[in-house]
């Protein structure tokens, strides 16, 4: 599956904070973001590693390593300020599709 840059605008849209941001500037982000595809089980951060990407989960689900469901949009406290996971990410049983 491959998004259509109008599909990758609304999926953006849909998370916050993206969901604050106007249309004009949300379609320069979505069409700089490539399409990663994560099959179930894969990790999408790791605890204790520096962070090098911001990802947003658009299909499937995120969860933590205790099974808890975690945020959709990975990555903005290591970009921002340096800091690292405390808990591992992984795709979820039906895998996971993200915007990076």
């Amino acid at each position: 599956m491959s998004l259509a840059p109008v599909d990758r605008l609304f999926a953006l849209r849909g998370r916050p904070p993206f969901d604050r941001v106007g249309l004009s500037e949300l379609a320069a982000i979505a069409a700089r973001m490539a399409e990663r595809h994560y099959p179930a089980g894969t990790p999408l951060v790791l605890a204790g590693s520096p962070v090098d990407d911001l990802l947003v989960v658009v299909y499937g689900e995120a969860l933590r390593a205790d099974g808890r469901p975690a945020p959709a949009v990975l990555g903005l406290p290591g970009l921002l300020f340096g800091l690292r996971p405390d808990a591992a990410v992984v795709a979820g049983p039906a895998g996971a599709t993200a915007l990076a």
